[in-house]
């Protein structure tokens, strides 16, 4: 079984270790957001409000997904400190009932959209001309997070165990048969899969169904005596508090941001389906830069988790800085160069004069967007890691509340700013947050929990 150790004062072997975690998951996560894009391009050959409609039932599934996220995040932060303690038998325990959860939740999920969606989309103001499309789109995506659920828990185990690269080749061949399906659907004749929306979903189905195959078949094959084992049903009530203890704060996080997106997405809706088709094309040109965020994060909670469960924690402190100041300074490079080139990608998703002259503007400005949103996300995994998970979700929920989504009504549709204004706002969230997550990891709290 691979490890990974490290020893005390030896900041350039947490350099060195970066890498090699960081690398394969910024591949992944490329792959992952290409063809999520790709798709977006296909469905913009088919109609923009097929793009619109994907977009609005996406925040609904992403909700879906962060509740999946509870149990994995529970998982990778016990998982993390439990490899860095060599702790063998209780990792068997938490691999086995992370995986029942995950499944268990999923299956719920599936019932809970197929019975409430239409309410979820009236909610969140869907336009009458995209409910069909949304609500068809939304049904058979959620069936599809049964076998997301089934990838999240076996990647969650990989990367605890830095077995990164498997993920990364899995990412890329679901992503690829994906891709296939979306083309075949609206780009051939064939009808196999269905018809636009319809089939589109259906690609997404079936690639995440294969997806999950070849996890369990690698687990079995990499891991076969915790493969055997978890064949043995038996639930530990102890696992699953520690699992929920942990994930559910740090999921809550994550919920409680994509709810806000989801309410801001129905504020957004009501300037019209080309302001919202102009978010998407946003969100999906951006999205490049956050994936370098996701990607830093993903990597500095294992090594993070590692640096404590061995007890390094004062190298872990100094470490989870310089990753945090490095990332930053990249993440505000790299945006910087996509906002300068907008103009010209912009043309390769819609030729209506009057989105690409906003989705421009709203790339400028997240200029100053993404940089926040990296250092929340390089500094609420680090707190994660560490055990304090229940302080990230708090000032989320505050900050969210409080400020952003009742100042982005004010400033969007009172005083008439829209979805620029909208920006501002979300650029003032990011930022008030980053801020207090900073004092809270200097302040060095976290260094008194122990989780196992």
């Amino acid at each position: 079984m691979k490890t990974l150790t490290f020893n005390k004062g030896e900041n350039k072997e947490y350099i060195l270790a970066f890498f090699p975690i960081f690398i394969p998951i910024l591949i992944e996560q490329f792959f992952q957001t290409l063809i999520g894009n790709v798709d977006i391009l296909l469905l913009s050959r088919y109609s923009d409000d097929a793009v619109a409609a994907v977009g609005i039932a996406n925040q609904i599934i992403v909700i879906g997904a962060m509740i999946l996220s509870v149990v994995s995040i529970g998982t990778l932060i016990l998982l993390s400190q439990l490899c860095g303690a060599s702790n063998k038998d209780k990792t068997k325990l938490v691999i086995k009932n992370s995986i029942y959860l995950n499944l268990a939740i999923s299956f719920v999920l599936f019932i809970f959209l197929n019975v409430f969606g239409e309410k979820f989309l009236e909610l969140i103001r869907t336009p009458d001309n995209l409910n069909e499309y949304a609500n068809t789109y939304l049904k058979i995506a959620g069936f599809s997070l049964i076998f997301q659920s089934i990838m999240t828990s076996f990647a969650t185990v990989f990367r605890s165990f830095t077995y990164v690269k498997y993920i990364m080749n899995i990412s890329i061949i679901v992503n690829i048969l994906n891709l296939i399906g979306s083309g075949l659907v609206i780009l051939t004749p064939i009808t196999i899969l269905g018809k636009g929306i319809e089939g589109v979903a259906n690609a997404t189905l079936i690639s995440r169904c294969i997806g999950a195959g070849i996890y369990v078949y690698l687990f079995a094959k990499i891991f076969e005596d915790y493969f055997i084992d978890i064949l043995k049903v038996k639930i530990d009530i102890s696992s699953i508090k520690s699992i929920f203890k942990l994930g559910l704060p740090s999921g809550m996080e994550s919920i409680s941001y994509n709810v806000s997106q989801a309410l801001l997405t129905a504020i957004i809706a009501g300037f019209g389906s080309a302001v919202v088709t102009s978010k998407i094309y946003t969100q999906t040109m951006t999205s490049y830069v956050f994936m370098v965020s996701s990607a830093i994060s993903l990597a500095i909670q294992v090594i993070i988790g590692r640096l404590i469960g061995g007890g390094l924690k004062e190298e872990a402190s100094k470490y989870g800085f310089d990753v945090l100041y490095k990332g930053v300074s990249g993440v505000f490079l790299i945006s910087l160069i996509l906002a300068l080139l907008s103009k010209n990608i912009v043309g390769i998703f819609t030729d209506n004069e009057s989105i690409m002259d906003l989705v421009i503007n709203l790339v400028f400005l997240s200029v100053l967007l993404e940089p926040a949103r990296a250092a929340n996300c390089i500094l609420i995994a680090q707190l994660n890691s560490a055990g304090d998970v229940k302080f990230p979700v708090i000032v989320g929920i505050v900050v969210t509340y409080i400020i952003t989504v009742p100042m982005s009504y004010i400033i969007g549709i009172k005083l008439g700013y829209g979805i620029v204004g909208i920006w501002f706002v979300s650029i003032v969230d990011e930022w008030i947050r980053a801020t207090i997550f900073y004092f809270r990891w200097k302040k060095g709290s976290w260094k008194n929990i122990d989780i196992i």
